[in-house]
């Protein structure tokens, strides 16, 4: 705690985690940075160590940054997508993503920002654990581009998508 005034406004972190039921839920547990009060102004979300998982970086005011790696241990490979817009804006900005695997349907938009000062990469990264894989995406231009069957192992599909991105038509 510092002797500024500002230290009067220090809130404890918030990790929320998506709930099969599409809810928002509290991450108990998170570790011991979660569990004090800090003066910090916003956070990127990043693949830091390139293992798919999302790990946070915090900028705080006065303090040096912090580094917040995810060891979550996932027993599923992940997939990782990087998107590229030809015809719409460059950055993805907005892109609609429908995720279908294993007869479920999960929704992602492509955001640049994830709060106030907040920031987030441009990638979607998700478990995949058996072939057919199949994306809508919906381009901020109205376009609707299908891809049925990714390629799997995730592996390859991770590499093709950061080589090659994957563009409109």
């Amino acid at each position: 705690m510092t002797d500024s005034p500002s230290a009067s406004f220090q809130q404890p972190p918030l990790l929320l985690h998506g709930t099969k039921n599409n809810q928002w839920q509290k991450t108990e547990n998170a570790g011991p940075y979660f569990e004090q009060s800090w003066h910090r102004r916003g956070a990127l979300a990043t693949d830091l160590n390139r293992d798919g998982l999302p790990d946070l970086i915090v900028s705080p005011i006065d303090d040096p940054a912090t580094i917040l790696l995810n060891d979550f241990d996932l027993k599923e490979p992940i997939t990782t997508l990087q998107f590229v817009g030809i015809q719409s804006n460059r950055s993805a900005a907005n892109l609609r993503i429908e995720v279908e695997s294993q007869g479920k349907t999960n929704i992602h938009e492509r955001q640049l920002c994830g709060g106030y000062l907040s920031s987030q990469t441009g990638e979607l990264s998700f478990a995949s654990s058996e072939e057919g894989i199949n994306l809508t995406l919906r381009w901020p231009n109205g376009n609707v581009q299908e891809v049925k069957n990714l390629p799997f192992p995730p592996n390859e599909c991770t590499n093709y998508f950061k080589h090659c991105g994957y563009h409109e038509h």
